[in-house]
């Protein structure tokens, strides 16, 4: 036992001292000694085997680092995942919304129209009171001439106004009235007591034709009779013969069959329908806004026509001097 102690001593002393000697470091020393001693050799590798471990280890970290800086596919994908698709298609539907939301403005809005006054509002009231009775429609051109004048007189007589041809004053209690009517009534001088009427009325020039007391059937122009030759007031007279001229397309002639019924001065009367012993409605190619008869009211030709139908005597081919059959009442009334 003492001999291998010293024996161990020495070697280790020998292996201290080589070491020193040659430069080397402890693994020299180290390797000396196991060539020595056996025992050496055996602790020189419990020795050694640490340092592979540690080697090992360190091998294995720098790879796993190497690996994890290397493997940087995830930021990548993760970068690529954060591509701006979305903002892309946010922006394109706002691209289209506001497309369709400035479609609207473009289209202008509504021409509201002028409002009217004064004899520009009077004339466009009279159309729309008149309007399909018969009556021209008036130009509303603020001017207030004799169709115009013509209209606010027979506006007057249809309201109970008093009659006159004047102008109405814009703003006046008569205006005011104009403006509030929504329809032409039937005159208060109106034989509504006939089942079937005429009112003739001079200061207007203009007659007014309906069915007892509950429909105005016409407003028309007319022309009575020019001074020396004027158309008689008449309250509740029967048209007593009526002509349809059929010889001659309703135009039936004064001048070649003069007869105490009728009034040569007249010439030539289409269609013409009598009372009061020969004065008579009848139509005639000029009908102007003044008395121009040779005492008859006259009537556009279409008109008469109309007055013919309504009394139901189109297809008559004879004349009838007979009232029942013609069933007509006329009043006339006023002066121009």
């Amino acid at each position: 036992m003492r001999e291998r102690l010293v024996a161990l001593v020495v070697g280790v002393a020998l292996v201290t001292a080589t070491a020193c000697s040659e430069g080397g470091g402890p693994s020299a020393g180290r390797s000396a000694a196991a060539a020595t001693d056996p025992s050496v050799a055996s602790s020189s590798t419990s020795t050694t085997s640490p340092t592979t471990e540690k080697k090992t280890t360190t091998t294995t970290r720098r790879t796993t680092e190497a690996t994890t800086t290397t493997t940087t596919t995830p930021p990548t994908t993760e970068v690529t995942t954060t591509t701006t698709t979305p903002p892309t298609t946010e922006a394109t539907t706002s691209t289209s919304t506001s497309t369709t939301v400035a479609a609207p403005p473009s289209t202008p809005p509504p021409t509201q129209p002028p409002v009217l006054a004064g004899v520009q509002a009077q004339q466009q009231k009279l159309n729309e009171l008149f309007y399909g009775l018969g009556l021209p429609g008036l130009t509303v051109d603020g001017d207030s001439g004799r169709l115009t004048e013509q209209q606010l007189c027979a506006a007057r007589v249809a309201m109970g106004m008093p009659i006159s041809r004047a102008d109405m004053e814009p703003g006046g209690p008569e205006e005011q009235a104009l403006m509030a009517a929504t329809s032409i009534g039937i005159p208060p001088t109106a034989p509504t007591w006939a089942g079937r009427w005429v009112l003739i009325d001079k200061t207007c020039q203009v007659m007014f034709v309906g069915e007892g007391a509950d429909r105005l059937v016409f407003v028309f122009q007319t022309s009575t009779g020019s001074p020396g030759y004027e158309t008689r007031d008449q309250d509740g007279s029967a048209v007593f013969r009526y002509d349809p001229a059929r010889r001659n397309n309703g135009w039936h002639n004064s001048y070649d069959y003069p007869v105490g019924a009728d009034n040569p001065l007249n010439g030539n009367m289409y269609k013409p329908l009598y009372f009061d012993n020969g004065q008579a409605i009848h139509g005639a190619n000029n009908v102007p806004t003044n008395p121009r008869s040779k005492g008859c009211a006259r009537l556009h030709v279409p008109q008469q026509d109309a007055l013919i139908s309504w009394l139901g005597l189109q297809e008559v081919g004879q004349q009838i001097y007979d009232a029942g059959p013609i069933g007509l009442i006329v009043n006339a009334q006023g002066d121009y």
